[in-house]
């Protein structure tokens, strides 16, 4: 049987594994190539040099989690700029009959479809990106009368 070695490479590919969506440890061990009990001995520190192999897998992990959630941001960004700028589809709609008992496409219509920029979105980015300028909630004192009675009743016996 042979041992597998932890190397650089080995930790860029779970870096990579990671990065590119996997999740548990079996979607890591099979993008990586290991049995998952090899993997998870590796990832726990249950072999010879457990301590700095742990240490190691830890680190390629972190890393990999951190440009999963980088490119998870970048997607979003982008996502959101689409919404609040609209953009435009290209939908088919293709007609089916059925000739001599096989299903044949008869005609097929392409049209170009513009969806509008989405108001939430621009409101969205407007309240998370103005630094308070376009704020939605305003910081108003509450009226009197809607303080709950023993609340009242309290700040009578104060006085």
């Amino acid at each position: 049987m042979a041992v597998i070695k932890l190397d650089e490479n080995l930790l860029l590919l779970v870096e990579n594994a990671i990065a590119s969506g996997a999740q548990t440890d079996s979607e890591i061990a099979k993008a990586v190539g290991l049995k998952l009990a090899v993997f998870r001995n590796i990832k726990y520190g249950k072999r010879k040099n457990g301590k700095i192999e742990k240490s190691k897998m830890a680190n390629a992990i972190k890393k990999g989690q951190a440009r999963q959630r980088e490119t998870i941001f970048q997607k979003a960004e982008y996502s959101l700029i689409k919404k609040i700028e609209g953009y435009t589809v290209k939908e088919t709609d293709t007609k089916k009959e059925k000739i001599n008992g096989k299903l044949i496409i008869t005609e097929t219509r392409e049209r170009i479809k513009h969806i509008q920029p989405d108001t939430t979105a621009i409101m969205f980015a407007l309240n998370n990106l103005s630094d308070g300028k376009y704020v939605q909630r305003r910081n108003e004192p509450e009226p009197e009368d809607s303080k709950p009675a023993f609340q009242k009743w309290v700040e009578e016996q104060k006085k």
